[in-house]
């Protein structure tokens, strides 16, 4: 079998691709220095925002009566947004559409939900303009105190207070968890000490 080769002087199709798009790079660049960069990119400004788009999204939801996608929280930026975003509503409003209808009641409980879900690792993310961290709490009382004996190894002990008021006298007193302790620690601190009695909830 006789192969044929590319003789010498041939133009490939590559070199031919290259060519051009080496062309239209420098084009692009001309323009782009001579009329400014906004020529090209500028066109994206102009494309309708995320919240807007989701805004117009809401209005088929809600002439539909899909109280499911009309009451879920989307990501947009740093805040979580449904349908029920007062900017939102107002647009809804603006488009005669009505919302009262029972199917598109949204609850509380979704928030929570989509602030672990959509938010997490994320602590600027705010919902309805607070921080989701302002929906959940560290609640409890330190369970390991009453294994603590002793006064001075109990007031040692974090989250201990020696209690002297049932038995009525300082040495026989009982090692007892402090109520509002948990309430005092951050996220971190509190899933930390969830083997002790703290729990971070809604």
């Amino acid at each position: 079998m006789v192969m044929k080769g590319v003789r010498k002087g041939d133009v490939t199709i590559t070199t031919v691709i290259l060519i051009i798009l080496g062309l239209v790079v420098l084009v692009m660049m001309i323009i782009g220095f001579t009329k400014g960069w906004d020529f090209f990119f500028g066109k994206f400004d102009e494309l309708p925002s995320e919240l807007q788009t989701i805004a117009k999204a809401c209005v088929l939801y809600a002439q539909g009566g899909l109280g499911i996608d009309f009451c879920q929280y989307r990501l947009v930026g740093k805040e979580l947004v449904n349908c029920r975003d007062t900017r939102i509503d107002a647009q809804l409003k603006a488009e005669d559409i009505d919302t009262t209808s029972a199917s598109l009641k949204c609850g509380t409980d979704g928030k929570a939900v989509a602030c672990r879900t959509l938010a997490s690792g994320k602590p600027d993310t705010k919902i309805d303009g607070k921080p989701c961290a302002s929906l959940f709490a560290c609640s409890g009382t330190p369970m390991d105190c009453g294994t603590v004996s002793g006064r001075d190894p109990c007031q040692l002990k974090e989250g201990c207070t020696w209690d002297t008021t049932p038995t009525g006298g300082p040495s026989l007193g009982i090692c007892v968890g402090v109520v509002d302790y948990c309430k005092t620690l951050d996220e971190t601190s509190c899933k930390a000490r969830s083997t002790n009695g703290c729990t971070w909830s809604v």
